[in-house]
């Protein structure tokens, strides 16, 4: 709960794009939905030996309760090239569900070992981030 979900949608083709797909503004009860802060992702991918320009939009939501959250079908437009032109059309997403719950007191209990305070546990809103750092020597990637 409050915790940052990312909707992907990807969309792709053999063609290329003329511009970012857009996804139509939508709302889920009980989420914040950023429709407004969507970001695009362009890549190529390669499936079954062909090659496919790939767009993937992700837009951030932030579910405020506990409970199953159904986002809907999602009209999303888009425009390749096709030949000497531009071809814009539409498709629509089929809705998918995902659900959030408060973490058990079970969990609370086994994230202590790894957070260093005994007293620790989770609760609805709060917030902890894990850093782990590691080094190897005579790599000059990391």
């Amino acid at each position: 709960m409050g915790e940052q979900v990312i909707l992907h949608v990807e969309v792709a083709t053999d063609q290329w794009f003329v511009k970012g797909a857009k996804i139509a503004d939508f709302s889920l009860p009980n989420a914040l939905v950023l429709n407004h802060q969507a970001n695009n992702i362009n890549s190529v991918v390669r499936k079954h030996g062909r090659r496919y320009a790939s767009q993937i939009v992700e837009i951030p939501l932030y579910p405020q309760t506990e409970g199953r959250f159904v986002i809907p079908s999602l009209a999303v437009e888009f425009t390749v090239k096709h030949g000497n032109e531009s071809v814009s059309g539409m498709l629509e997403t089929t809705p998918v569900a995902f659900d959030v719950r408060l973490p058990s007191p079970e969990f609370c209990r086994q994230m202590r070992g790894w957070l260093g305070n005994a007293s620790l546990c989770l609760k609805q809103l709060d917030v902890f981030r894990l850093t782990l750092t590691m080094g190897i020597p005579f790599v000059s990637a990391m």
